[in-house]
């Protein structure tokens, strides 16, 4: 695990390094992460905690709800004090007779998932709210879901639970939960569709769990008030023509995706299409679903399109925009596309596909790192855009606008496509532009100070730039890191939103480009926070001898004093050795230049 993903982690840090301000959080369940990430401690090691008060055979399910979160927020205590407890870290959760072991065990996997570290699972938020409140329950058999609400403004999730031997147990909890009404006037195509999705898939998983038979022969989704009659005459048809075995009109697929993600494709007065992914290991596809205005304002499903069948996918600009998403997709939440070959599918031509495996085996072998074939940039960027640049009968190409985090001006590739046996695949992808070079800065620009009398050492700083410091919400766990104070231009701040705000999903992701991490102890425990790296060199910056350490996505710079051997202030520098974070960026990579000249330890 690389030190930032560390701090992550132990810190919640919400500002900045979490991209965003502290927020609730929307999208995904408790359950979906995987990849590598800080395991949870083997059962002989775990810390022994003492559990919740046994729940009773004759809470209802709004009851059991209430209680495990009035005992979660108990248990955490007051946020204050160094009495402060963390249930996820401390793995108290386990011993709750609230759960079911099914939860216990998604909440253990997700923690030990690359998102593990971003928010709480249980409370689908970076921050503790001071109350929750769980809403009535509708209850079905032995299943209930019901929401629950905290102090957060418009902070909502939905848990569900079903019974075992008797009692309710909490099953699942899922963020963003399809609270807003589906036949609400404000709810967008987009809305509605990933309302209806979340409630399917949810209800076909927890009856597959149950043994509570086949929600498809059962119909329940004609009552859906997403669902128009004619979609539901279509399901029934289909479903009515599998002599055995079959898929899932809904999903066009036997197995449940382990990631869904959604997009409008076009919308206008009197229609609307929604693209919604699904991606499993190792391949991936979208289904398209058509909407139509009710009389009431808002939206109804009248038909899904499986892969193969939608318009979209069958042009050039639709096998690189699913492709890319996909893509994406896949690489922030399953895996490594190139290490685990995902990314030779469908869409990429035998003979690119074997370019790029021969490009990749020369890299590892060269083992001096690289880049990524498909995106031409070490880093993925927070979104694409695609368009059309020519078609003909046999050849097409596509301009992908690649944004990254720290550039709103996009990086052009251009993909070009052959028709090859009636279908359109990629066979080239080259770079098409690169953004403009911004105004350099110097070093004469340096004119605010910032002095640090605790531990003894300052640095200079534009008058345009923003100095924000980190709290440190677990001071044991983050040790020996002490103080982080983080600087960015003040144009990138005040795009920050506001504290418990909901981010703009929409919007780039601002990260600081300069963090200043204070760390007390020996080099031990440093190195427990910042592994040593693959490379490290010593330079003479400011008079001082400094440890330059690369840390995979970002370089250190540390700093030590004489006469404080275990004082270490480290730079860390997230843009200046990535060209991709430097292009368009180079008046702030200046900034960072000249901010290491100028720091100096006091007395």
């Amino acid at each position: 695990m690389s030190r930032k993903k560390l701090i992550v982690t132990v810190l919640s840090l919400c500002t900045l390094l979490m991209l965003a301000a502290c927020a609730p959080v929307s999208g995904g369940s408790a359950g979906v992460g995987r990849g590598e990430g800080p395991s949870p401690l083997p059962p002989d090691v775990r810390p022994t905690v003492e559990p919740a008060a046994p729940a009773a055979a004759s809470l209802s399910p709004q009851e059991v709800a209430q209680s495990y979160y009035d005992w979660y927020l108990s248990y955490i205590g007051d946020r204050a004090s160094e009495s402060m407890r963390n249930p996820l870290v401390d793995r108290a959760y386990a011993g709750s007779p609230y759960l079911s072991a099914g939860l216990i065990q998604k909440i253990d996997g997700f923690l030990g998932s690359p998102e593990g570290g971003m928010f709480d699972p249980f409370l689908c938020a970076q921050d503790i709210p001071d109350s929750i409140t769980a809403g009535p329950a509708t209850i079905e058999g032995d299943q209930a879901r019901l929401t629950v609400e905290t102090s957060f403004a418009g902070h909502h999730f939905e848990v569900a639970l079903h019974q075992v031997a008797g009692e309710w147990k909490m099953s699942d909890v899922t963020c963003a939960a399809p609270t807003q009404a589906s036949d609400s006037p404000s709810a967008s195509p987009e809305m509605i569709v990933q309302s209806f999705y979340q409630w399917w898939i949810g209800f076909v998983d927890q009856s597959q769990q149950a043994g509570a038979g086949n929600p498809l022969i059962d119909g329940a989704y004609a009552d859906h008030v997403s669902v128009a009659p004619e979609l539901a005459q279509k399901v029934d048809q289909i479903v009515a023509g599998f002599d055995q075995g079959g898929y899932d009109p809904f999903l066009c697929a036997q197995d449940l995706p382990q990631i869904v993600s959604y997009r409008i494709v076009e919308m206008t007065s009197e229609r609307a299409e929604v693209a919604v992914r699904e991606t499993w290991t190792g391949s991936y596809q979208e289904v398209l679903v058509t909407l139509r205005p009710t009389l009431n304002g808002s939206w109804q499903m009248v038909d899904i399109a499986c892969p193969g069948e939608g318009p979209d996918v069958a042009s050039p600009a639709g096998v690189v925009r699913a492709y890319y998403n996909w893509y994406l997709e896949y690489a922030r939440h399953v895996g490594n596309p190139m290490v685990d070959n995902a990314y030779q599918n469908g869409a990429l031509s035998e003979t690119f596909a074997a370019k790029v495996a021969d490009l990749l085996a020369t890299m590892r072998a060269e083992n001096k790192g690289g880049f990524d074939p498909l995106l031409l940039a070490q880093d993925l960027p927070a979104r694409v855009e695609i368009s059309l640049e020519s078609e003909s009968d046999a050849k097409a190409t596509v301009l992908v606008s690649q944004f990254f985090f720290f550039n709103e001006t996009p990086r052009l590739l251009r993909v070009t496509l052959d028709k090859l046996d009636g279908r359109w695949q990629i066979v080239d992808i080259a770079e098409a532009s690169r953004p403009p070079a911004s105004p350099q800065a110097t070093s004469s620009d340096l004119t605010q100070a910032y002095v640090d009398e605790e531990y003894h050492f300052q640095f200079l700083y534009p008058a345009d730039w923003t100095v924000v410091n980190v709290p440190i919400t677990y001071p044991d766990l983050n040790a020996p890191v002490v103080k982080i104070v983080q600087l960015l231009p003040a144009e990138w701040a005040a795009k920050l939103p506001a504290p418990g705000a909901t981010p703009d999903p929409t919007a780039l992701p601002i990260i600081a480009p300069l963090s200043v991490e204070v760390s007390v102890g020996t080099i031990e425990e440093y190195r427990r926070m910042y592994p040593e790296p693959a490379e490290l060199r010593i330079e003479q910056i400011a008079g001082y001898e400094v440890t330059v350490e690369d840390q995979g996505d970002a370089v250190g710079y540390v700093f030590q004093d004489a006469g404080q051997p275990d004082l270490r202030v480290t730079l860390v520098d997230l843009i200046s050795g990535f060209p991709v974070r430097a292009e368009g960026n180079e008046s702030v990579v200046a900034v960072i230049a000249a901010v290491l000249q100028s720091f100096e330890f006091i007395k």
